[in-house]
């Protein structure tokens, strides 16, 4: 539970702000972690320094009930001309492809078909198809789902209670990862 004020965080980011702009990568998001975690333990934080603009993410760390306590932060954030403040990790899409240990995905080709509990019929379980896969590892099990979180974003990737990833395009019909969040607006309303 948050246990900080987020004046607090916010008085000490525009006293370091100078400081913060120069620093760059791991720098400033060890020092900018350094001081969320006073404000509450739950949060991490993302940020961007390629651009004269700093951008900031603070993220709930796939945590829904850490959510408000992100969305106040960022409520009370400063209008900074030199900085960009975001609440949880926006969806970017499907269209890039990742890399990890030898193994390339290409995101936008994903497949999904959607799992169905029987002890909890509101969960949200997927069943992902990875084309062009023989077999499917740890690896690439931590790829897909960092895919899904990356493709629809921190809000919607924890209304995903399971997944299962499969080599291959899976049964015929079955729905392009790029509808994904369009079904998982269905499913919240379905389940409203």
């Amino acid at each position: 539970m948050s246990k900080g004020d987020p004046a607090k965080f916010w008085s000490w980011f525009r006293t370091n702000e100078e400081v913060l702009y120069r620093l760059l990568g791991s720098d400033l998001t060890d020092e900018l972690y350094d001081e969320l975690v006073k404000y509450d333990l739950r949060l991490g934080i993302e940020v961007c320094t390629d651009e004269p603009v700093r951008d900031v993410i603070v993220t709930a760390q796939d945590r829904p009930v850490a959510f408000d306590s992100v969305k106040k932060l960022i409520g009370a954030a400063p209008s900074l001309e030199r900085w960009t403040f975001a609440a949880l990790r926006p969806a970017k899409g499907f269209a890039f492809k990742t890399e990890a240990d030898g193994i390339k995905l290409d995101a936008s080709t994903l497949m999904f078909e959607s799992l169905k509990s029987s002890s909890d019929p509101m969960a949200l379980g997927l069943r992902v198809y990875v084309p062009g896969a023989l077999k499917v590892d740890e690896t690439m099990e931590i790829m897909v789902e960092r895919a899904i979180s990356t493709g629809i974003g921190e809000e919607y990737f924890s209304i995903v209670k399971h997944i299962e990833v499969e080599p291959g395009l899976g049964p015929e019909g079955n729905s392009s990862i790029k509808d994904l969040a369009r079904f998982i607006e269905w499913h919240i309303r379905r389940n409203s």
